[in-house]
């Protein structure tokens, strides 16, 4: 019973128009890069409502995750910035008006020690 699952098995499929299915990808410079997380989520919360349910699902710390929509912008000869230049996705900010449609990949920047036994799915 209970098979690991946050949150309900089974969603009316009326509901699942307002919906996202949410994936989190980790970006880390060691081995440890791949989801994290993954839910549905309602397009009328904000992105703090799916970090808390990925840190309380996964051991991370709430202020030490950056989430962003996109990748780290590029420098004018095309090579990939760093972290610093990703732009970071306000807390308060609602997941339907970031431009996702049915789904949503979500990057993130985890700034402090990941706990030991986090699952990444590469």
């Amino acid at each position: 019973p209970g098979f690991g699952l946050v949150g309900p098995a089974l969603v009316d499929a009326e509901a699942t128009r307002d919906m996202l299915e949410v994936r989190v990808l980790l970006l880390s410079d060691e081995d440890s890069s791949g989801i994290v997380f993954e839910t549905l989520a309602r397009k009328d919360r904000p992105v703090r409502d799916v970090k808390v349910a990925m840190c309380k699902a996964t051991g991370l710390t709430q202020h030490h995750c950056c989430l962003s929509k996109d990748l780290p912008l590029k420098s004018p000869n095309g090579q990939r910035l760093g972290a610093d230049y990703m732009p970071e996705l306000s807390d308060d900010r609602i997941l339907g008006q970031c431009g996702f449609q049915d789904s949503a990949l979500l990057f993130l920047i985890y700034v402090g020690d990941i706990p030991r036994g986090l699952k990444v799915t590469p």
